[in-house]
């Protein structure tokens, strides 16, 4: 059986959303290949029943896990200075509504 998926290409800014969407397509596809299910994406030219398509894929879903890391390391050092220089992220609590 061969399943044949169009989708349409992420934006660059929704990056860091694709690694739970990425880690959850690498799950199924593992299952849909136990039952001898294959996966061809037309739009992208990924073909998983050959070893070039499943090494691209591998490197997607890399390079998706690293840029997700990035995004967390980026969020905690902005955190971390922002503590460290008496500022407080969230909503300023104690403030009548129209004071910011």
């Amino acid at each position: 059986m061969r399943l044949s998926v169009e989708a349409a290409c992420p934006t660059p800014a929704a990056a860091g959303a694709l690694w739970p969407f990425a880690q959850h397509l690498v799950n199924a596809l593992a299952e849909l290949q136990e039952l001898g299910v294959t996966f061809v994406s037309y739009s992208d030219s990924l073909d998983l029943t050959t070893s070039q398509g499943r090494l691209l894929f591998g490197v997607i879903s890399s390079m998706a896990e690293f840029e997700r890391d990035l995004i967390k390391e980026r969020v905690r050092a902005g955190l971390s200075f922002a503590r460290s220089n008496g500022t407080r992220s969230g909503k300023p609590i104690g403030r009548p509504k129209g004071q910011a």
